[in-house]
């Protein structure tokens, strides 16, 4: 677990005994917890304006490609603890990356699992994903149905726009047009009726 999540959360929770609000109150202190949950430091493309991969900082090659399960694990319990010391009713997890369908279709299904697990019978858990849509297919529309998980697709605009800054590794054009994605969204629509 990232230390300074853990020293934030720490300070907020001492500020909050000083000002004598108590951490086992029975209203809800927040009204609900949003999470952007890193699970991968790579992506499938290579956008021109990236700020994260195509920056001098380059810590990204020294980390996990992907999040390891013991993290999850311990994210899962530290988010549990948190909705318990302030009675939100709602948590959201919002999935990001680097691309976060480059996840293995199985972990990432053991993912959710996970978190369904440590916080389906405290709290509301809702689960939302960014994505650049390129690796969804059919199995993907399976998870997202089954742990009904939102979906936020991220677009540049026009296709003329959107395929100039998105390139692929090779420095090719994505290959992948706007029309592509509203067909892959109107079959995520139905699949979820």
């Amino acid at each position: 677990m990232n230390e300074s999540i853990v020293k934030i959360y720490r300070n907020a929770k001492t500020s909050a005994k000083k000002e004598n609000l108590s951490t086992q109150s029975a209203s809800p202190r927040w009204s609900r917890i949003e999470v952007i949950l890193k699970v991968t430091e790579r992506c499938n493309i290579d956008c021109t304006y990236c700020y994260f991969f195509n920056s001098t900082n380059q810590d990204f090659k020294e980390h996990p490609a992907y999040i390891q399960h013991k993290t999850v694990e311990a994210c899962a319990k530290f988010l549990a603890n948190a909705v318990r010391e302030s009675n939100a009713p709602y948590l959201q997890i919002d999935f990001h990356g680097g691309e976060p369908l480059m996840m293995k279709k199985h972990r990432f299904d053991e993912m959710c699992n996970t978190f369904k697990y440590h916080l389906n019978q405290i709290v509301e858990l809702k689960f939302a994903i960014q994505t650049n849509a390129m690796l969804i297919d059919h199995e993907w529309l399976s998870i997202f149905a089954k742990h009904e998980i939102s979906i936020g697709i991220s677009l540049d605009g026009p296709k003329h726009i959107h395929d100039t800054n998105r390139i692929d590794h090779q420095k090719k054009r994505h290959l992948r047009s706007i029309d592509k994605r509203t067909s892959l969204n109107s079959r995520l629509r139905s699949s979820r009726t």
